[in-house]
């Protein structure tokens, strides 16, 4: 055998990534699409809108982690990156948020997660596995949300 994969044995491969999507995506996850905008002077806008979307994920708890990603300030400690989510891309693609560019088609500044009533913001995704040259898992990396003052929870 020359190590070589063959074509069927990708596609098998896919089929079974994008099967195991039933079993282990099973987490539901919100994800806050905003509607955009901000406040007449150009900053923040602290009565922004949402579009709720409920997604089935893999949730990544920081089980792997060694050292602390807690960041203490005056207030106390804030939560640094505690979880992923693990989509999978065909799920997205059926659902209509990748574009045309085969990307999560969301807002990483202003879209949010919710998961167990945590608000959470995206601190980088990346794609994770690929049959040949076709993604098919992506994973977002969650930062637990600071709520300004005088803005209410999501």
């Amino acid at each position: 055998m020359s190590g070589h994969i063959s074509a069927a044995n990708w596609a098998n491969y896919k089929a079974i990534i994008n099967d195991a999507h039933d079993t282990f995506n099973q987490q539901s996850i919100v994800w806050l699409k905003s509607k955009g905008g901000l406040d007449r002077d150009g900053e923040d806008n602290l009565t922004e809108q949402f579009d709720s979307i409920t997604l089935k994920a893999l949730v990544q708890y920081n089980h792997f982690r060694t050292w602390p990603t807690d960041i203490t300030t005056e207030a106390g400690k804030i939560d640094g990156q505690t979880e992923l989510l693990i989509f999978n891309v065909k799920y997205l693609k059926d659902l209509g948020y990748i574009n045309a560019n085969g990307n999560f088609d969301y807002d990483s500044a202003a879209d949010r997660f919710k998961h167990n009533e945590v608000i959470y913001k995206s601190a980088g995704e990346s794609f994770i596995s690929q049959a040949q040259d076709e993604p098919l898992l992506l994973q977002i990396i969650l930062q637990r949300e600071e709520i300004p003052s005088g803005k209410t929870q999501i």
